[in-house]
């Protein structure tokens, strides 16, 4: 488990760890490896740890609205200033972007296709800033647009991650 809001873990992945000896310690017990009975991991980490993560998740979706609320003027900005406000934005989107990769990525399967997802918008985020500096003062709307769309995706895609997270 990594912590959602630092990236961390060492804490949650002892205490699953332990969560993940005693199921298995049961399961040899009964001599039974069921779905139903290993199924009691996931059942008793959330139970000890959900709420906490469940507020850090929620602490992180805080962290996306605040930062789309700070760059919802953008269109009316001139290009340059847009494009140093998203800059200046980007270490925290990426922060949280990493995080939610890392965990998206252990759980695997469809999750692991949203992580590969979310690394693309970044990358166009990226790019249409590149393109805002390119432009300078005098960029168009239509770059601004696409620099404020990748912005609001991106926030939206991690905001849609952190529920099925918490979920």
């Amino acid at each position: 488990l990594v912590k959602p809001t630092t990236g961390g873990g060492i804490y949650y992945s002892i205490v699953s760890a332990a969560i993940a000896g005693e199921v298995l310690g049961e399961a040899f017990e009964r001599e039974d490896f069921s779905a139903r009975v290993l199924r009691t991991y996931e059942t008793r980490w959330r139970r000890r740890l959900g709420r906490e993560l469940g507020a850090q998740l929620a602490e992180s979706g805080k962290t996306l609205d605040a930062l789309a609320k700070d760059v919802t003027s953008g269109l009316a900005m001139k290009g340059d200033a847009l494009a140093a406000t998203l800059k200046a934005k980007l270490p925290d989107l990426e922060k949280i972007l990493g995080q939610v990769k890392a965990q998206l990525e252990a759980k695997g399967g469809a999750l692991k296709d949203l992580a590969a997802s979310l690394a693309a918008k970044h990358a166009a985020l990226k790019a249409s800033i590149d393109a805002l500096v390119k432009g300078g003062a005098g960029a168009g709307a239509d770059l601004k647009k696409a620099a404020l769309d990748a912005f609001a995706g991106l926030s939206a895609d991690l905001k849609t991650a952190l529920a099925k997270l918490a979920g």
